[in-house]
């Protein structure tokens, strides 16, 4: 079967924030974050490049966890996630990924995801067990920040998810 890609549709990520297009209440919550303290002027409109240089707030990344665990392609008869991995913008969102994850999913906490970058001390012997072939081993979820690029087989590996916005 080939791949199928699915679109998880975040909309500021996405699209940015234009003022104009909110709801009265949203209207008063970016002036409370936005305005100038000075004038009390809002920005007519915070493009989606500002946005994904420096917005990873704890909705959108549980959004995005929440959406992996009850739609992504499962093993075990459906009761585990399978082999997936998440490739972050920088490390810093990657170890927030983390620990959204953990906080929401105690159960797993500390193993089952994982951050396989080059700030990891172990880096190659987690990512020689995630990408094991014959072993269904956790970590279950590695989150990379440019070591899964390419050249690396993850045969296992079912579900991508690109948490940078393209």
């Amino acid at each position: 079967m080939p791949p199928k890609a699915i679109s998880v549709s975040l909309q500021f990520v996405r699209e940015g924030i234009k003022y104009n297009e909110l709801s009265l209440e949203e209207q008063k919550q970016f002036e409370e974050k936005f305005s100038d303290p000075a004038t009390e002027d809002a920005p007519d409109e915070i493009l989606r490049s500002a946005i994904n240089r420096w917005l990873f707030n704890t909705h959108t990344v549980d959004q995005v966890l929440d959406h992996l665990m009850t739609n992504g392609i499962k093993v075990e008869g459906g009761d585990k996630i399978s082999k997936t991995i998440i490739f972050a913008k920088n490390h810093a969102l990657a170890i927030f990924i983390e620990s959204r994850f953990n906080k929401n999913h105690s159960e797993y906490a500390g193993k089952f995801l994982r951050v396989i970058d080059n700030y990891e001390i172990k880096a190659q012997d987690l990512l020689e067990v995630f990408v094991d072939e014959y072993e269904e081993n956790d970590p279950q979820i590695e989150v990379s920040v440019d070591m899964m690029d390419t050249g690396v087989d993850a045969l296992r590996v079912v579900n991508l998810i690109f948490f940078k916005a393209s």
